[in-house]
């Protein structure tokens, strides 16, 4: 059996001109989902599993950084 159970790239996509995924501290016009997954959190009612679907560039790395941060 491997150590990791998923295999995790060491580095995620990046846009020119914009920081990181895990660097950025700023994430807009997320609020309807940032609110659902706060309010879920706070209440213990947290789903085990989220899937961010979107084009690139809208924040979905920068949501579940910031999603994670907050865990």
């Amino acid at each position: 059996m491997t150590d990791a159970i998923l295999d995790v790239p060491a580095t995620h996509d990046t846009i020119d001109g914009v920081p990181s995924p895990s660097a950025n501290p700023a994430l807009f016009g997320h609020e309807v989902i940032r609110s659902f997954l706060a309010q879920a959190y706070q209440s213990g009612h947290m789903h085990h599993a989220l899937l961010l679907e979107g084009p690139q560039g809208v924040g979905k790395a920068t949501l579940a950084f910031h999603l994670a941060g907050h865990m």
